[in-house]
This record gives C-alpha cells, sequence and structure tokens, in this order.
C-alpha cells in the first residue's frame, strides 16, 4: 500500500472527517438528552409548587365557605392538647397546609423545599449565594414568575418561584 497516493489519503481524510462527524454528533446527543432532563426536572417542579399553590387557595376557599371558623379554632384547642391540638389549628392555615404538603412529598420526590430570605429571622432560611442571585432576579425583574439554575457544584437544578 502507497501511502502517498491519492486514494489513500482522500480515503483518510473522509475516515477523519467522519469520525469527527460522528463525535460531533454524540456531544450534540448528550447535550440534548440533558438538556430535556433537566426540562423535565423544572416541570415536575412547577407542577409540584402549582398543586401547592392549589392547597393554599383551597384553604382559603374553605375559609371564605365557613368550614372553618374562629369558634372551630377555639374548640379544637379546647378539646385538643399537645402536638395534635397544633397540627389540627396549623392544617387551617392556608400557607402552612400548602408548605406541609409540599414537605410531605419533598421526601418521596427527592427534593428540598425552601423559603429563602436575605436577613432571615430563622438561620435556616438564609439565603445562600445561589437563592441571593435568585431573589435579585426576582427584585429586577418583577413579571417574571420562576427562575431556574443548574448548580454544577452541588450537581443539582434548583428552582425559585416568587411569591406576592
Amino acid at each position: 500500500m502507497n501511502w502517498n497516493s491519492v486514494g489513500v489519503k482522500v480515503i483518510m481524510v473522509t475516515t477523519s472527517a467522519l469520525i469527527l462527524l460522528a463525535i460531533g454528533s454524540l456531544f450534540f446527543y448528550a447535550y440534548s438528552a440533558k438538556q430535556q432532563i433537566i426540562d423535565g426536572e423544572i416541570q415536575t417542579a412547577k407542577v409540584q409548587i402549582l398543586l401547592s399553590e392549589a392547597v393554599r387557595e383551597k384553604t382559603i376557599r374553605t375559609w371564605e365557605q365557613g368550614v372553618f371558623s374562629p369558634q372551630l379554632l377555639l374548640d379544637i384547642s379546647k378539646n385538643n392538647s399537645g402536638q395534635e391540638r397544633i397540627e389540627k389549628i396549623v392544617s387551617t392555615v392556608p400557607i402552612a397546609n400548602a408548605w406541609n404538603t409540599l414537605k410531605t412529598k419533598a421526601k418521596e420526590g427527592n427534593y428540598r423545599f425552601r423559603a429563602p430570605r436575605i436577613g432571615a429571622r430563622n438561620p435556616r432560611n438564609e439565603a445562600d449565594p445561589i437563592e441571593r442571585e435568585a431573589l435579585m432576579f426576582f427584585k429586577n425583574n418583577r413579571n417574571v414568575s420562576d427562575y431556574s439554575i443548574v448548580d454544577e457544584e452541588k450537581n443539582e437544578l434548583r428552582y425559585f418561584r416568587g411569591c406576592d
């Protein structure tokens, strides 16, 4: 075989080009697959948040319909004690009801739910650097309802939704 012949050079150039094209295609496919997974996780997070908002709204309507009342809370307070009393009373609070629903499902869904704040009274709620970035994003973009970022350092997707 003559390595200097035109035919061998054409075959080598063509083979090299095909190998580079295949490698490029694999990288593009890997990126697309990763992006589809991220988009799916964002959709799952949105659904969870929307469901919790539905729970909150339903609890508000329950109050408006008179199912819950201040008298009912007094009765619960008088007829129950300890943790049971606290759980029953808290279950009538719209935002607490939604929060507890999310926290319960967080374990099943393998995600964390937080309500970060800059200057929080509770140190557990103090915003980390990525959460600070998200809070500043919402402050500067009041018309945007959600924000997400892939935290490469922790290898996790961070989804944020603003609240009023």
